[in-house]
Parts: structure tokens; sequence; C-alpha cells
């Protein structure tokens, strides 16, 4: 997640669990972003495409034959 989401209204969110590397190179990033700089880092950062709700088609289909199978298990076979 990295961007303008609403009018003056931006945001940055990092999977790294050390804050101090990803973190604080993608809130300067932002900050470029946000005053209309421009880098080649910040073009890099901009191509990524941006993250999906969903996973990918093969590990949803897995997933949700597990739920349906743990909900026929719990239910009795009801359903």
């Amino acid at each position: 997640m990295f961007g303008e989401y609403d009018k003056n209204l931006f945001a940055v969110l990092t999977n790294d669990v050390s804050c101090l590397t990803r973190g604080e190179t993608t809130g300067t990033l932002l900050a470029e972003y946000m005053e209309d700089h421009t880098s080649e880092l910040l073009s890099l950062q901009l191509s990524i495409p941006a993250g999906q709700r969903l996973p990918p088609r093969p590990f949803l289909d897995v997933g949700f034959l597990y739920k349906q199978g743990r909900m026929k298990l719990i239910s009795g076979g009801e359903l």
C-alpha cells in the first residue's frame, strides 16, 4: 500500500518486521511523492502493483474447500 488514497490522504504500509529499513525508506519516498519530487527509486516504488485483497486462485480454492469441509464436520453432515 503506497500513495494517495483520497484527497490529501496519503498512506504507506510495509510488511517488513524491521521498521528502520523498508518502513523508513518508503516513508521518505512517500514524502517525495507528496511534494511532487521525482527520483528513480520513487518511480520504481510506483511501478509495483497494488496488493490484492484475495489470494491467487489455487490458494483461494484450497482455503474455501477447507472451510467447507470444516463446516460439514461441525454440522454433522447436515449441509
